[in-house]
């Protein structure tokens, strides 16, 4: 009885911990998103204004790398994997979308897959 609840508790520590590693990667996803955007309304700005667009600054690829990373890594996930990532993670846009689909314990079970395969391309 007592190995059953260690294992629960280190197997829902290891999943907090690839739900924190995967949260680092897409809050510096979304970051760098929204600062492409910017830069990028810049550009429109600068050529309506008739201004010399000029080259793209080191954060600006640092950027454009994070984003080339993270949807290259997605783009190889399962189907499955690639909408639990993108709706949970990279969107996040609502909580329980997931309850339509999957029962509890399968959405958990496919989550944690999700997360392992996504990272697994980070390490």
């Amino acid at each position: 009885m007592e190995t059953n609840v260690v294992k629960e508790r280190r197997d829902y520590s290891e999943f907090k911990k690839l739900d924190k590693r995967v949260r680092e990667i897409a809050y510096r996803y979304r970051y760098a998103k929204s600062k492409m955007q910017a830069y990028e309304q810049s550009l429109k700005k600068d050529v309506y204004m008739f201004r010399e667009v000029s080259e793209p600054s080191k954060e600006v690829r640092r950027y454009e790398k994070i984003l080339f990373a993270v949807e290259n890594a997605i783009s190889f996930l399962e189907p499955e994997h690639q909408q639990v990532i993108t709706k949970d993670y990279l969107l996040a846009e609502e909580d329980f979308w997931w309850i339509h689909c999957y029962s509890r314990s399968t959405y958990y079970r496919i989550k944690r897959k999700a997360m392992s395969e996504f990272l697994s391309f980070f390490d």
